[in-house]
């Protein structure tokens, strides 16, 4: 669902077309969060479209329609980008030191 952060593995796997009436193919699936997933079920009004493309337009009960048209304001600010991973180098290898072995025999 558009502005939703809620990432794909932790969604409700949801059949575009009614399971009964629809295929059980991934062309008929959609990821939504569990409180998306409620409102497609529940809130009247609300309209799901999927495109030839794959693209899913939605339509909210006031006429909206996301995702919005290429030469509109985008709904939602584009999330930060996400900084890059540290990495570690070394240049040398470690040296160590075994410990000097005591001189007590060992308790046995």
């Amino acid at each position: 669902h558009f502005g939703c952060t809620r990432k794909a593995i932790h969604a409700d796997l949801d059949h575009h077309t009614r399971h009964p009436d629809g295929p059980i193919a991934v062309c008929n699936l959609c990821c939504y969060c569990r409180t998306h997933h409620r409102l497609k079920h529940q809130a009247p009004g609300w309209t799901r479209d999927f495109q030839a493309d794959g693209t899913l337009t939605i339509t909210t009960p006031t006429g909206t329609t996301r995702p919005p048209g290429p030469d509109t304001e985008p709904a939602w600010p584009a999330p930060a980008p996400v900084p890059p991973t540290p990495t570690t180098t070394i240049d040398s290898p470690i040296k160590t030191t075994a410990p000097k072995p005591d001189n007590d025999p060992p308790p046995f």
